[in-house]
């Protein structure tokens, strides 16, 4: 798994430079050359889509997202436990759906163009896929390492 997550972060890198560079192409095209380049734009678009879906499963494998544990602090450690198990059961069936869901759009949309690039707006929506693949892989991940520390009776 960490081979894996190091290919998604190297992955998300690379995303961001080629975000960057053709970013300062656009610009350098635009204001001094006075002939903005239109593939370089939707490139750019393609990429954020691309980099923000990357950048929110590793958020889910890193616990930086949102989350409310006013109520569950209140409950005794291993109910804190299960619940946080339970959480993550429900995030994982997100991201189930959300692949489905995904594939779905990405099944439907891929005889659709885009203008600059012809490339198959399918493209848009693959990284829906993978987030949702991302998120059920990181949140099983954690459930189970939630259940060997009830079983063993540890802290989290």
């Amino acid at each position: 798994m960490k081979a894996i997550e190091k290919t998604v972060r190297v992955f998300l890198a690379i995303l961001m430079i080629a975000m960057t560079v053709l970013t300062f192409y656009q610009i350098i095209m635009r204001f001094i050359f006075d002939n903005p380049s239109s593939w370089s734009e939707e490139a750019v678009r393609f990429l954020f889509v691309w980099a923000s879906f990357v950048a929110a499963g590793i958020g889910i494998k890193e616990h930086i997202h949102i989350g409310i544990d006013v109520v569950v602090g209140l409950f005794p450690r291993k109910l804190q436990v299960a619940a946080g198990m339970l959480v993550d059961l429900a995030v994982a069936g997100f991201g189930g759906w959300l692949s489905y869901v995904g594939s779905l759009l990405t099944y439907n949309s891929r005889n659709q163009f885009t203008p600059a690039l012809q490339l198959s707006r399918s493209w848009l929506y693959v990284p829906v896929v993978l987030f949702g693949v991302m998120v059920v892989i990181f949140s099983v991940m954690e459930c189970v390492k939630k259940a060997k520390v009830l079983r063993k009776g540890e802290n989290c």
